[in-house]
C-alpha cells in the first residue's frame, strides 16, 4: 500500500486470481458470494471473467430493499 492507499488495479488482479485459483480447485462452482465488504468493487470484473453470477453486500441490501419497498401498482 502506497501513501495514497491502496492500489485498486493490483487488489483487483489479487482478487481475480484468487478467484481462479479457487474455481480450478472447483470446477463445480456455480456462483461467487464474496463475504468481504472490500469485494464489491471487484464484483463486475469477477463476473465478467469468469461468466458467473457474484453475489455481494450491495447485492444482498438491494435484494432487501425490493423486499421491504414493494411495488405500488395504482388501478
Amino acid at each position: 500500500m502506497n501513501q495514497q492507499g491502496a492500489d485498486r488495479d493490483t487488489q483487483e488482479q489479487e482478487v481475480l486470481a484468487a478467484v481462479q485459483r479457487l474455481l480450478t480447485s472447483h470446477p463445480e462452482i456455480g456462483a461467487i458470494v464474496c463475504e468481504c465488504a472490500n469485494f464489491p468493487p471487484y464484483s463486475a470484473a469477477i463476473a465478467q471473467r469468469f461468466r458467473l453470477p457474484v453475489y455481494d453486500i450491495v447485492t444482498l441490501i438491494r435484494w432487501m430493499h425490493n423486499a421491504l419497498a414493494p411495488i405500488r401498482y395504482t388501478p
